[in-house]
């Protein structure tokens, strides 16, 4: 269940794309629209990684604190 907050952010970026499109920018409207369709913030999230090498990608490792600490 989305929180109180992702709610008000997703009700903030449905209100700026109806105000970009009321102020003759209808193509950052549809940015914002692709964002906030299914799956849109991994189209962005794509978009601004540039940090991940495709040969080497990273991923999220779950173990516990002693064990990365030794590891380190």
């Amino acid at each position: 269940m989305p929180s109180k907050k992702d709610t008000q952010l997703v009700a903030d970026l449905r209100a700026a794309s109806k105000r970009l499109t009321e102020a003759g920018a209808p193509e950052l409207a549809l940015a914002v629209d692709e964002v906030l369709a299914p799956n849109g913030w991994s189209r962005l999230r794509h978009a601004t990684d540039t940090t991940t090498d495709e040969k080497t990608p990273n991923f999220p490792v779950h173990m516990p604190i002693v064990l990365r600490d030794a590891i380190q």
